[in-house]
């Protein structure tokens, strides 16, 4: 079962999701009190896959918009554009490899607030209420991250339809100028 998950799993969700959330486990088992992996490998591999994915989204939302004022961007348009012309497929390979790093700089950054985070557990001991409204909020903002990266999302499908109807229909008015000429030429 875990093997047929694996094979479905593209190269992209390993490299931007099990990847960083298995780091992200295993450095916060070894330097805090938190055992988070169950003995099960399948939900070993579910729970590192959506913990990577929550750390991606913390990238994605607010590692990127933090580091925008010294980062290049182009547009979404564009870079569809580009990447459909791309023969050789580098500028997919190369946003790929771009979203790893920035993902890995939000594992450190998830990191250092699971640290401590874990410290302000040891602390407040006796306060079992602060502990639960710790774990609501946790919630909420996980839930505002899910809403917030669905919205950034669904902008980029929407960018990259209307991206690919614009290349159609300009390849296809390319296409019928080219045999109206064509046939004009023949009369």
């Amino acid at each position: 079962m875990v093997d047929k998950l694996v094979e479905k799993i593209s190269s992209y969700g390993i490299i931007n999701n099990i990847i960083p959330g298995a780091v992200y486990v295993s450095l916060v088992e070894r330097f805090t009190n938190f055992k988070i992996l169950p003995e099960d490998v399948f939900m070993q591999l579910i729970l590192c896959y959506f913990i990577g994915m929550v750390v991606g989204r913390i990238g994605s939302l607010l590692i990127e918009k933090k580091t925008l004022k010294n980062v290049t961007l182009v547009s979404h348009e564009d870079y569809t554009k580009a990447e459909m012309l791309d023969s050789d497929g580098k500028i997919t390979t190369l946003s790929a490899i771009n979203n790893m790093y920035r993902t890995f700089v939000s594992v450190s950054v998830c990191l250092v607030a699971t640290v401590l985070f874990n410290w302000l557990w040891i602390v407040i001991p006796h306060f079992d209420w602060i502990k639960k409204a710790i774990v609501i909020v946790g919630c909420v903002l996980l839930t505002v991250l899910f809403v917030k990266s669905y919205k950034k999302q669904t902008g980029y499908v929407v960018s990259r339809v209307q991206t690919v109807l614009k290349h159609k229909d300009t390849s296809n008015n390319d296409a019928n100028t080219t045999n109206s000429e064509n046939n004009n030429g023949e009369a």
